[in-house]
C-alpha cells in the first residue's frame, strides 16, 4: 500500500513499513502477517455475501478500484512515467 507519508509492502519474503524515499534508509520489518487484523477476519462477510446472507465488508466497486490502482502502478513501473488511474464505473445492481 503506497501513501504520501510511507509505504506498507507485503510479499513472500515478509512485510515492511518504508518511511522514506531514500533507498539508503532501512525499512521497518513487520513481524505480524496481518497488522491490525486476524487472518480470515473478512472471510465470513465475503462468504455470507456470496450466498446472499449479508453484505461484504468490501464492495465490488472497491475491489475494482484497487485493481485499477494496482494496474496503473504496474504500468507506471514499466514505462517509468506517471499513469492516470482509470476507475471503472460498475452498474448499480
Amino acid at each position: 500500500m503506497y501513501g504520501t507519508n510511507g509505504t506498507y509492502e507485503q510479499g513472500h519474503a515478509g512485510s515492511l513499513y518504508i518511511n522514506s524515499r531514500n533507498a539508503t534508509e532501512a525499512a521497518e520489518t513487520v513481524d505480524d502477517c496481518y497488522p491490525g487484523a486476524s487472518k480470515g477476519d473478512m472471510l465470513y462477510s465475503f462468504l455470507n455475501a456470496t450466498v446472499g446472507k449479508g453484505i461484504a465488508d468490501v464492495s465490488t466497486q472497491d475491489v475494482f478500484d484497487v485493481m485499477a490502482i494496482s494496474l496503473a502502478i504496474e504500468d507506471s513501473l514499466k514505462t517509468k512515467q506517471p499513469v492516470l488511474v482509470k476507475y471503472p464505473q460498475l452498474p448499480n445492481i
